[in-house]
């Protein structure tokens, strides 16, 4: 259960990242 909980929620700081990323090319680019 830990593992997993660890690994949600570092998913959803690279999805978060990613989505940020993104954004910023898009404003930018």
């Amino acid at each position: 259960a830990k593992d997993m909980g660890s690994a949600a929620v570092l998913i959803a700081i690279i999805v978060a990242v990613i989505t940020w990323c993104i954004l910023l090319w898009s404003h930018f680019g």
